[in-house]
């Protein structure tokens, strides 16, 4: 595991850690590293579903469904634009 280290924190934030740690049986430094690591996984998360989302608008673009297509419609359109696997 790598080894960060902070300085010049806030003493209201430190404090914050404090009374969380305090709470849960774990350090200060325990609880700020839970809070940096759930801050890293919110952040890739979000690029992940920004990427699926433009990833999606893409396709709607390239082949846009009628709202009553059955998904036999949607499939044989797909397989006949040379799209077989994913």
């Amino acid at each position: 595991m790598a080894v960060i280290r902070i300085r010049d924190v806030d003493a209201e934030v430190a404090r914050h850690f404090e009374r969380l740690g305090r709470a849960s049986g774990r350090s200060p430094a325990a609880e700020a590293g839970l809070a940096l690591a759930r801050g890293a996984k919110t952040r890739c998360s979000a690029e992940v579903r920004r990427k699926f989302l433009r990833d999606v608008a893409a396709l709607q673009k390239r082949d846009p469904a009628g709202p009553d297509d059955p998904a036999e419609v949607l499939v044989r359109r797909d397989r006949d634009h040379g799209h077989r696997e994913l």
